[in-house]
């Protein structure tokens, strides 16, 4: 028996409904984020395994964070891509093998967002890739916020206004061309926890099977361990 738990933050369209949820790694049961030493966001992926995503986000969308280790080991694959949109944290470093990998996750069905996103030169390689680019109101001011509006909205990006606190912060990213939302003005990020991982027996079976046949698939094998949690875990 093991806990784990992950908090879920809701994200609005332009009509004010629901249309994802960014899922938060919690090392504990204080809603709040614990900085550990081993963490990655391949643990946000690990967690989000321990739950049924029909539980977590029902028929909506769930935000995962990626760093470049995520990235690069492909380690979102293990979620559904019709499911989730790979949100691309802005510690990553768009290297040439970053590129690469996320044009593999792309061409696999992978929807990807940009977050914490501003207007520099670097962030080129990706735009083609992306589809949300998350813009912090925290952390811009009018002008840059507008900005981004004028020069994105037309190359077909959509604009995700996070970190929204207030009515005005609200009105006027919907006035300027933001039609995605997420922020303490709607609600704070809640917890959901964890602690065991059921096991589906018939992958079990699968499993064994693809490992005693005399034409050994690898790739068979990596698809099975892929729907079964408590042995990729």
């Amino acid at each position: 028996m093991f806990e784990r738990f992950i908090a879920r933050q809701p994200i609005f369209d332009y009509r004010l409904k629901v249309f994802a949820y960014e899922l938060l790694f919690r090392s504990g049961p204080q809603n709040s984020f614990q900085p550990r030493k081993d963490a990655s966001s391949s643990v946000i992926v690990d967690s989000t395994m321990l739950f049924d995503l029909q539980t977590l986000i029902g028929p909506a969308k769930a935000f995962i964070n990626a760093d470049e280790n995520a990235l690069l080991r492909g380690a979102v694959k293990l979620l559904p891509a019709d499911r989730i949109t790979v949100e691309i944290l802005e510690t990553v470093c768009p290297s040439p093998e970053i590129v690469a990998a996320c044009a593999d996750l792309r061409d696999a069905g992978y929807v990807f967002a940009l977050d914490d996103f501003v207007d520099h030169p670097k962030w080129e390689p990706l735009l083609d890739l992306a589809r949300f680019l998350k813009v912090d109101f925290r952390l811009s001011n009018d002008d840059a916020r507008r900005a981004m509006a004028e020069r994105y909205l037309p190359k077909g990006l959509q604009l995700l206004a996070e970190k929204v606190e207030t009515q005005n912060e609200l009105d006027q990213a919907r006035h300027i061309g933001y039609t995605y939302f997420q922020g303490y003005f709607f609600c704070k990020p809640t917890l959901v926890e964890g602690r065991e991982i059921p096991g589906n027996r018939l992958n079990y079976v699968q499993l064994i099977e693809a490992v005693n046949s005399p034409n050994f698939d690898v790739a068979k094998i990596e698809d099975t361990l892929k729907r079964e949690p408590s042995l990729v875990y």
